[in-house]
């Protein structure tokens, strides 16, 4: 199955970017494989016929579940809110909890940061829409599976054995860097369609005033009815709707996961799509340190 090789894929949330809102930084922060990973056909009877990693367990969701929504960003502090909603509900270290306690660090990442420029320097508003496709979750039983050759060797040539600069060194380059210091766990597997629009906030303050309603002219429902039926109730106008769009200074789609060459069309096609292609949408992460045990490496003395 596409991209379920990321399980047990190495992760630095540092460099990570669970705020995205294109392709190329979906896969920021992921790093080399922790474990080796073994292809199984898989049983009959199940939502697909892909083949998924051995040790590993496919749930699919009884039915495909749609979420669309969108949100304004007018300032600082919607940006703030919407980031850490999104890191929120992306990632979540076992043991610990969501990963709110990286928020900072997610603030400097060049989507907030694009974002932020746009909010301030360009004195735009953006309207972020998304439509989210849930297929099936993946998980991993990782006491049964093994290390990958690449991670064994670099834990068992590190220096021993006490703390000095040599070993501070070799860490961060050869484990932090190349592996992260966490690995995925379990994953959520869907797409996700998406446009953002943005437009010079004086003028969106000015219709504002004129009784425009924006929750119409951005809803899902409107904006992807193009692109399939996610249908919503709208109140407003045709005229409304066209007056809002031709002030917009920008608009750009995207869609991750399915058939990239359905991206015009309607969004039902892509939709049939997304269990041939699946991406992952949020995912669940464990320490790489609680690999590093004797169990794992019975020969070497300092870790027992």
């Amino acid at each position: 199955m596409p991209n379920s090789n990321l399980i047990g894929i190495g992760y630095d949330p540092i460099q990570g970017s669970p705020v995205c809102y294109t392709g190329d930084c979906h896969m920021d922060g992921f790093k080399h494989s922790v474990f080796n990973l073994e292809y199984t056909s898989w049983k009959p009877g199940a939502c697909t016929n892909l083949t998924v990693p051995a040790y590993t367990q496919l749930l699919c969701l009884p039915s495909v579940a749609i979420n669309a929504h969108t949100e304004e960003l007018s300032s600082i502090s919607q940006l703030r809110q919407s980031t850490f909603n999104a890191i929120s509900t992306s990632a979540t270290i076992y043991g610990w909890g969501k990963l709110e306690g990286f928020f900072a660090s997610y603030g400097y990442s060049r989507q907030t940061t694009y974002l932020a420029e746009t909010l301030i320097e360009k004195r735009q508003s953006i309207f972020h829409t998304t439509a989210n496709i849930t297929f099936a979750k993946l998980t991993m039983l990782e006491p049964m599976m093994q290390l990958s050759d690449s991670f064994r060797f670099v834990i068992e040539h590190m220096p021993c054995c006490s703390y000095d600069n040599d070993i501070k060194d070799y860490i961060i380059s050869y484990i932090f860097d190349y592996f992260g210091f966490s690995f995925v766990s379990e994953m959520l597997l869907g797409g996700t369609a998406q446009e953002i629009i943005t437009i010079d906030s004086e003028r969106l303050t000015e219709l504002k005033t004129r009784g425009l309603q924006t929750q119409h002219c951005v809803s899902p429902g409107y904006v992807f009815k193009l692109l399939g039926s996610i249908t919503t109730i709208s109140n407003s106008t045709t005229t409304t709707q066209e007056e809002f769009r031709k002030n917009l200074t920008s608009t750009k789609m995207s869609q991750l996961g399915g058939d990239p060459a359905l991206v015009s069309g309607p969004l039902a096609n892509w939709i049939e799509t997304v269990p041939n292609n699946p991406s992952m949408m949020k995912f669940k992460v464990k320490y790489i340190s609680d690999l590093i045990t004797s169990r794992r490496f019975p020969n070497d003395s300092s870790f027992k």
